[in-house]
């Protein structure tokens, strides 16, 4: 059964302050004499964090508590922006056979000899190119990030993408405990986590 993910994005003055970032599942085990072996179990990291604290306002309370409302706690995911990582220039996204008429969106993150591929699903204002000219005749879904061709790029060609995207996430809790009081001084955050399809 499809996760389900709304289409509404929670608005900039209440996110104002949020916290999200990437975290990774990781088993160390260690050996009586203190060694260790450490098992990644994601090859990608889930995004999670908190957000909430640009809530200073009842007006802004009742646009947060609507919204809650509406997702059902943690039933119904929902789009989040994360203004520190929120657009990719020019990523590759795969190379024309000639046949191949599809490719995912994704983000790459490098460092050293280690690149980490991020799946992207909820793009906005794409441009797509190959070899670094602006293409032509392509469709994208909104909703997985797909990009696809009306015909297949040539054998060699590369594809290219810069984009916008948001995360899709949900609230990583059931439960929106507040006060007025908690409000005017500074309203404590509520946990997100990212939504993997």
């Amino acid at each position: 059964m499809p996760t389900s993910i709304d289409p509404v994005l929670l608005s900039d003055d209440i996110m104002e302050g949020s916290r999200f970032g990437p975290e990774f599942s990781t088993v160390v085990l260690e050996n009586p004499n203190g060694a260790e072996q450490r098992i990644q179990r994601w090859a990608s990291p889930r995004h999670s964090g908190q957000i909430g604290f640009g809530v200073r306002t009842q007006a802004q309370l009742a646009d947060l508590k609507a919204f809650f409302m509406g997702r059902g706690g943690k039933a119904r995911g929902f789009l989040f922006r994360d203004h520190r990582d929120c657009t990719a220039e020019l990523q590759p996204i795969g190379t024309g056979n000639g046949s191949r008429t599809q490719f995912q969106l994704v983000k790459l993150y490098s460092s050293g000899s280690i690149d980490v591929i991020r799946k992207i699903t909820r793009p906005t204002s794409v441009s797509v190119f190959k070899n670094g000219v602006a293409a032509t005749s392509w469709t994208v879904d909104a909703a997985t990030g797909m990009v696809t061709f009306s015909s297949a790029p040539t054998t060699g060609q590369v594809i290219t993408a810069s984009f916008s995207f948001y995360v899709p996430v949900r609230f990583d809790t059931d439960r929106m405990d507040v006060t007025l009081e908690g409000v005017m001084g500074g309203w404590e955050s509520i946990p997100v986590i990212e939504v993997r399809e």
